[in-house]
């Protein structure tokens, strides 16, 4: 065995355009989500018939913009809108077929990855129809589980759950549940925005803790969110602030397991936060703390946050973040794993090489858990 495995906790994938026009059921089936042109005859896709307010007016495949630079984006995705979903694809074959994702992993020295969606961070909110919400969720999680089976040992699914519907999500998560290790997604913002310490959510939260499987905290949207807040701009989608504010949403979500008392409901119950950065944890650890000092009888909390987290949560680095060092001292090196994010367009490249550098000053056995061995715990990959 190596000395050291490299896992990649949240890679992505970029979902074939016609995936739900081929398998959704036959009763949702002329309700497939599709891509098509715009008024302005710009690619949008479309979701229950209505077009999307995100990957809309040309600009999908942004997200299959790894390794391209602002100059080229800026030119081919956001002026010119000459690069199609389909075109994005076969930019990134390693994002569309296992094999070709293994041979990429091989080249990045990357041991193991879990496999997020793409498109699927973003049509679940604008879905209405709980019933075709689980079928659109269903027709994506067979096949994510068979891309990723023709690979079984290196590469592993990330489940979508229909959340407003609770008892859906709960047969959805057993309907997998003989699939081997995976990930099951938790929107960045949950849907109504109820938030997740409410305990509306607790059925969902009761069959992670079963399963043993950890709350993947990512990015995505099922409601109100930051990078919603209305101002002036200048384009459909303002994306450099969508993607700077989708942190803040994240943490008001982590921040709602405290509030709602979810951990001591559920301790065994494992939590952790994905592409929001790392350096903002051990501030909102201490500001917790500071605030329970003085108003913790205002809630259910019967420990400091800062307890709750080194006993059940966990936090993504990026490769390259430079305060990467301070904060897997400050939290320890047992609470920290990495995330690569190919082929979106913020994701690093040579991620592995980055992370050595970034852990090169810690002992041997801190860059060992960070680099492979927390997420081998945390996903049972052995």
């Amino acid at each position: 065995m190596k000395d050291i495995i490299y896992i990649d906790v949240d890679g992505h994938i970029l979902e074939p355009p016609d995936l739900w026009q081929r398998n959704l059921e036959q009763e949702y089936r002329d309700r497939a989500m599709y891509f098509d042109k715009d008024a302005d005859g710009l690619e949008t896709w479309i979701v229950d018939g209505k077009p999307h307010g995100f990957l809309a007016h040309g600009t999908s495949a942004n997200m299959a913009t790894f390794n391209k630079s602002q100059k080229w984006r800026k030119e081919n995705i956001f002026e010119k809108h000459a690069i199609s979903w389909e075109e994005g694809r076969a930019m990134n074959p390693g994002a569309c077929d296992p094999d070709e994702r293994i041979k990429l992993m091989d080249h990045e020295e990357i041991d193991k990855s879990i496999l997020f969606p793409s498109l699927g961070l973003d049509w679940p909110a604008a879905v209405k129809d709980p019933g075709l919400m689980a079928a659109y969720c269903r027709v994506y999680n067979d096949w994510i589980v068979d891309f990723c089976s023709r690979q079984r040992e290196r590469l592993f699914p990330t489940v979508l759950l229909p959340w407003p519907d609770i008892e859906g999500s709960v047969k959805e998560m057993r309907r997998n549940s003989g699939v081997g290790p995976r990930s099951i997604m938790c929107p960045g913002v949950p849907f109504d925005d109820v938030p997740y310490g409410d305990i509306q959510w607790d059925p969902i939260w009761r069959e992670y803790q079963e399963e043993d499987i950890p709350v993947a905290l990512h990015v995505s949207s099922g409601g109100t969110h930051a990078s919603g807040i209305r101002y002036p701009k200048r384009e459909p989608t303002p994306t450099w602030w969508s993607f700077s504010a989708n942190t803040m949403d994240i943490q008001l979500s982590f921040m709602s397991f405290f509030q709602g008392n979810v951990f001591d409901r559920f301790p065994n119950l494992k939590l952790l936060v994905l592409e929001s950065g790392c350096l903002w944890m051990p501030f909102i650890l201490e500001r917790m703390d500071e605030k329970y000092e003085i108003l913790g009888f205002t809630t259910d909390m019967t420990l400091r946050p800062s307890e709750y987290f080194q006993r059940q949560c966990w936090i993504a680095m990026d490769p390259d973040d430079e305060f990467a060092s301070f904060v897997i001292q400050y939290l320890g090196p047992d609470k920290v794993v990495w995330a690569y994010d190919y082929p979106h367009s913020d994701s690093p490249t040579d991620p592995v090489k980055n992370l050595k550098k970034t852990l090169k000053d810690l002992p041997q056995e801190a860059q060992r858990k960070v680099a492979g061995g927390n997420a081998i715990g945390l996903y049972d990959l052995l």
